[in-house]
């Protein structure tokens, strides 16, 4: 299905993706080990999270600690897709490492659940998250991401995420990632309803109100976000003028592009694209997407 005249499997690959059936991530297995003191005795109670490729240690935890294999988690959500029937011939998978792979982020996007929106391509994304440091539990959800501009985005539903502790019987991931992949047909009406934000006409005022309701705002934030707001709203492109559909995009660009403003993009994308996505939850956004 191509957009603009590119095939997606090369948008993907343009915007760091590759095709899911021509590259697999690389994982590596995760182990615990004792913790000594400096008389080598067994400190109690404690354990040390190791890669086993390299022996590196990424974390101290206590005992009850039970590692959740990265592996395992993707491996499930894409076993997920297949029960689930999706077409996935022409997904795309894009992953982050960092903390010397302790923390671990793979984004799936599926040309074949699209939407046009104002003339821009807006497809399904799934998200998934391990951490072997504490940071964040096993956990997924559900998104969109703009072919125009690779904007991207996570909903703030808790119908489409889920979340495992590192601790006990992790087993029942894959039934939670099963509700997850199963429960995207909601994600997917929001898409469709999506194309009317391009219709609801949005003043300054209203889009100075929505920076400042942005969880963790500023007021250097609102500031920069209202200068890319003019911007955006003079813009005659198809994530342009002063619609609901542009503001969204403001917001998603601004989660998105973070390059050259943080040591770790991977993460402080993360935390942006979930900020946003409570926004997008409040019912302020939604009185506005009426």
């Amino acid at each position: 299905m191509p957009f603009d005249g590119m095939p997606y499997a090369d948008q993907a690959k343009a915007f760091g993706f590759v095709p899911m059936n021509h590259h697999q991530p690389k994982y590596f297995e995760v182990g615990k080990i004792d913790v000594f003191d400096d008389k080598g005795h067994v400190i109690p109670g404690y354990a040390a999270v190791r890669r086993m490729d390299t022996g590196d240690t990424l974390a101290i935890h206590s005992d009850s600690y039970c590692p959740i294999q990265d592996r395992d988690v993707f491996s499930a959500f894409e076993n997920g897709m297949d029960r689930a029937g999706f077409d996935v011939k022409d997904m795309a998978v894009h992953m982050d490492r960092s903390h010397n792979g302790a923390r671990m982020f793979v984004q799936y996007v599926l040309p074949s659940v699209t939407e046009q929106i104002n003339g821009t391509a807006v497809s399904l994304r799934f998200l998934m998250w391990n951490s072997h440091d504490g940071s964040r539990k096993a956990s997924g959800r559900a998104g969109f991401y703009n072919w125009v501009c690779a904007n991207q985005a996570v909903r703030g539903k808790d119908l489409d995420t889920f979340e495992v502790r590192h601790i006990g019987d992790a087993s029942d991931i894959s039934v939670r990632i099963d509700n997850l992949v199963q429960g995207a047909d909601t994600a997917v009406k929001e898409l469709r309803q999506m194309r009317r934000w391009a219709e609801r006409e949005i003043t300054d005022g209203t889009a100075l109100e929505t920076f400042k309701a942005l969880p963790g705002t500023s007021k250097a934030l609102v500031g920069d976000l209202m200068v890319d707001w003019t911007q955006a709203k003079t813009s005659l492109g198809p994530n342009g003028g002063s619609t609901l559909w542009a503001l969204y995009n403001v917001l998603t660009a601004w989660a998105t592009h973070t390059e050259g403003r943080s040591k770790n993009s991977a993460n402080a994308r993360v935390e942006r694209q979930e900020r946003v996505a409570k926004l997008l939850a409040a019912p302020a956004w939604a009185d506005l997407a009426a």
